[in-house]
């Protein structure tokens, strides 16, 4: 089966996506300043690494986005998991984030719920083991030198992951490098695509996914709507921001990197 993009959800969201150079408007989602006050923070990975020699030089030499951006260490991200924890700032699973959107329950302070896009061994190897030791919970979306689907499944088990839809094999940019699912014209193809995405799923874990990440971070009204009327109860973005927004399905991302983490931090301490 050609790999299509998962996503897990509890505290976590982890985001899986094929191979691909993204875009240089993903920095929005990591660089963009937060609104002080309460709400919920979805935060956004994607690898977790071992902090050893050779990745931290690749990192200090080069300019790849793949390290400088969508990579933390792991010590880096056990930290990260403290820090909101000692802050008070409570984790969250999906569901409560959607029940908390769609007003059947009020979380007072500040929440949190962690996701990763582009769902690879490291989420496995290096992120789920700090998860399980500060019983936290994730969200998955799956793609290249992916977890396996045994990997996937016991992550499930554990109760702190929830699988979801990413895209089938609909992630790349069109000629202008902006999202192929913004345009109007490419929305018959969107659908066809989220068909197969649903049927390969049910395939391997027997239900429906009620959970969509957005390939790229960004959708268009059209998508939206067609996915609320496919049944997703929520739909993920790069939109930066706070989550509070009552009646919404939509759901604000920030991109963690180095450079975003000083601002998150904040929040928190605030």
């Amino acid at each position: 089966m050609r790999a299509f993009i998962l996503n897990l959800l509890v505290l976590l969201l982890v985001l899986i996506q094929i191979g691909y150079k993204s875009p240089d408007y993903h920095a929005s989602a990591a660089e963009a300043a937060i609104e002080p006050g309460s709400g919920c923070l979805v935060l956004s990975y994607h690898r977790v690494r071992p902090p050893n020699l050779l990745n931290k030089v690749l990192t200090a030499v080069g300019n790849s986005q793949e390290l400088t951006t969508y990579s933390v260490y792991t010590d880096e991200f056990a930290a990260q998991m403290q820090a909101l924890k000692k802050q008070g700032v409570r984790f969250i699973t999906a569901a409560e984030l959607q029940d908390q959107l769609q007003g059947k329950q009020h979380i007072e302070g500040k929440c949190a719920l962690v996701t990763f896009d582009d769902i690879d061994r490291t989420v496995y190897e290096n992120a789920f083991p700090i998860l399980q030791k500060e019983h936290i919970g994730e969200r998955q979306y799956r793609h290249l030198n992916l977890a396996t689907l045994p990997q996937l499944q016991e992550m499930k088990r554990s109760g702190l992951a929830e699988i979801g839809v990413h895209t089938y094999d609909m992630p790349h940019p069109d000629d202008d490098n902006d999202p192929s699912v913004l345009r109007p014209e490419n929305l018959s193809a969107f659908e066809q695509d989220t068909e197969k995405a649903e049927t390969a799923f049910r395939k391997l874990f027997g239900d429906a996914p009620r959970y969509y990440s957005y390939p790229y971070g960004f959708g268009s009204a059209a998508t939206d709507a067609l996915l609320q009327r496919r049944g997703y109860g929520l739909i993920f973005s790069l939109q930066p921001g706070l989550n509070s927004h009552k009646g919404s399905t939509l759901v604000k991302r920030i991109l963690v990197s180095r450079s975003s983490w000083s601002k998150i931090e904040e929040w928190a301490q605030r």
